[in-house]
């Protein structure tokens, strides 16, 4: 029997492309490569809503369990990694800096 270390303690956020895998009996299986490593993803119920996002960059919060084979992933949440970007894009959209207001009181008080 295989021996499988489990880290169910701590989750860990990987950023990579979801990539699908032909198993010999016909079934499905999916990966994520992550910067040259490569996490088998677990097909449970999360795991499958991946089969929407094969080739799509994604970054992925779960659970690694590693065996001889590698590590696999057990997925607690994900989104797409251009969701992650065009949300700093907003935010660096919006600067609320009060470098104007200095000017502005400035302007009032100095009388």
């Amino acid at each position: 029997m295989a021996k499988i270390k489990t880290s169910k303690s701590k989750t860990i956020t990987i950023s990579g492309i979801v990539e699908e895998l032909a198993l010999d009996d016909d079934d499905i299986a999916l990966q994520i490569v992550d910067s040259g490593r490569i996490y088998r993803v677990t097909m449970d119920n999360q795991g499958r809503k991946l089969l929407d996002y094969v080739d799509e960059t994604i970054e992925a919060t779960g659970f690694i369990i590693k065996s001889k084979g590698g590590s696999e992933i057990q997925i607690v949440r994900f989104h797409l990694a251009d969701e992650v970007d065009s949300d700093k894009a907003e935010i660096e959209e919006d600067d609320w800096s009060m470098d104007d207001d200095d000017d502005f009181l400035n302007d009032r008080y100095d009388q």
